[in-house]
């Protein structure tokens, strides 16, 4: 699996430096110059749903969980913004800019810059249902909150917010590696679907670079094959 292969990779980076080593002290022969690493096939720690599944959870979700949660996973698999972004975002946040409603998040640090989302109809329909539903606020309020007395209605924790995932991912089957994070692979992995550019899921992810946004055309790869697989093709042909 990738993880024998990644210390396997491992082992041969010490082995040949320490060899390198020895014949840079004259020691003995660099023997392991011609050794080579395992390729090792990137992926994400945590997996993206599918579309089957994305829809599963959602319809499972307006069954059985709160308001709350079911506008929280639209806007993440809407935007791709990540778990803290959202539950760190306030009512100011939320800007109108043409005929376009903005949701920025403030960047961390000096090198990361202030970045923002579009919220399409149905994540912000559902987004105005929920602000209706709590009622009266101010700009620098939270927008997401915990309804408990014990935490005053205060800004949601990420414990409770992926809490509530895996009570929606267990019910229809999912294992741990699906958590919150993984609405944001599932976003960069249907722009690509859609027949989006690399370049499109970049400007979603906020990522610095295409790197980390090949990787969801791999995954890609994976979900075309299952969808469009030869296998039931030839099935149904030979039957």
């Amino acid at each position: 699996d990738t993880k024998s292969l990644r210390t396997s990779s491992l082992l041969i980076t010490v082995v040949k430096s320490f060899f390198k080593w020895t014949k840079k002290q004259n020691l003995y022969p660099d023997i392991a110059s011609d050794l080579e690493r395992p390729r090792i096939k990137k992926e994400f720690k945590h997996k993206g749903m599918t579309p089957e599944q994305y829809f599963k959870l959602i319809e499972w979700a307006d069954k059985n969980q709160s308001f709350r949660e079911q506008t929280m996973w639209r806007i993440y698999a809407y935007t791709g913004v990540r778990l803290s972004e959202l539950i760190g975002a306030n009512f100011n946040d939320i800007r109108p800019d043409g005929d376009d409603i903005l949701l920025w998040f403030q960047g961390k640090g000096r090198h990361e810059k202030d970045r923002y989302v579009i919220l399409m109809e149905e994540p912000f329909s559902y987004l105005n249902k929920y602000i209706d539903q709590r009622g009266a606020h101010l700009p620098e309020d939270a927008i997401f909150v915990a309804n408990s007395p014990n935490n005053n209605n205060g800004r949601i924790s990420t414990r409770l917010v992926e809490y509530k995932f895996r009570d929606a991912a267990e019910a229809i089957g999912l294992d741990k590696k699906y958590t919150v994070h993984s609405f944001r692979h599932t976003a960069g992995q249907f722009v690509v679907l859609a027949g989006g550019r690399l370049e499109q899921a970049q400007w979603l992810l906020g990522h610095s670079g295409t790197d980390m946004t090949q990787r969801y055309v791999n995954a890609v790869e994976d979900i075309r094959r299952r969808q469009f697989a030869p296998e039931r093709l030839l099935s149904e042909y030979i039957r």
